[in-house]
């Protein structure tokens, strides 16, 4: 079940990433009526005042590993840290935006 919800998840990110790598977003908001697109924008500068708020080596590996699709090698490499410490990271991110959005729907 675990590994499932995993793989469900990871499809989900692929799909956002995809989204803005693409530009598929912006036509995302134009099959939108005017108050769900208030409504977008609205969460998507709640998203990213909750990513700025991460502390910096913590956004940072966010960032490379969730909007820049990179792997967690990748990110060790590049920033000069173990795979370990990514992956601590990674989940403290996550931790604290679940967090911030756990009132949300």
């Amino acid at each position: 079940q675990f590994l499932q919800h995993k793989k469900v998840m990871c499809k989900y990110c692929e799909h956002i990433q995809n989204m803005y790598i693409n530009g598929d977003w912006l036509y995302f908001h134009d099959n939108l009526d005017p108050m769900s697109i208030m409504i977008v924008q609205d969460l998507e500068r709640e998203i990213e005042v909750a990513i700025n708020a991460l502390p910096e080596k913590c956004r940072e590996v966010f960032k490379l590993v969730l909007l820049e699709g990179l792997k967690y090698q990748e990110v060790a490499d590049r920033l000069g840290v173990s795979i370990g410490m990514v992956r601590k990271q990674v989940n403290r991110a996550m931790t604290k935006l679940r967090k911030a959005f756990e009132n949300i729907g």
